[in-house]
C-alpha cells in the first residue's frame, strides 16, 4: 500500500513538472532552448511511464527517441 502511495505521489510530481516544462517550451522563442527543454520533456515522460507501468522495459521507437 505504501509503495502505491509513493508511486502516486511521484506520478503527480512528474505530471506537474511536465506541464510546467510544456508551458516553458511554448513560451520560448529561442529554438536551441526549445530543443533542450524538449529533451528534458522526453526524459520526464519516460520516467512517468516507468512510474505508471513499473517493470515494463522501455524500447525506443525507430524514430530515434
Amino acid at each position: 500500500m505504501q509503495a502505491w502511495i509513493a508511486r502516486d505521489k511521484q506520478r503527480q510530481k512528474l505530471q506537474k513538472e511536465i506541464a510546467a516544462l510544456e508551458n516553458k517550451v511554448r513560451r520560448k522563442k529561442q529554438f536551441n532552448i526549445q530543443v533542450a527543454q524538449s529533451g528534458e520533456l522526453k526524459r520526464l515522460r519516460r520516467e512517468l511511464e516507468e512510474v505508471n507501468h513499473p517493470g515494463a522495459s522501455h524500447h525506443p521507437s525507430k524514430r530515434g527517441e
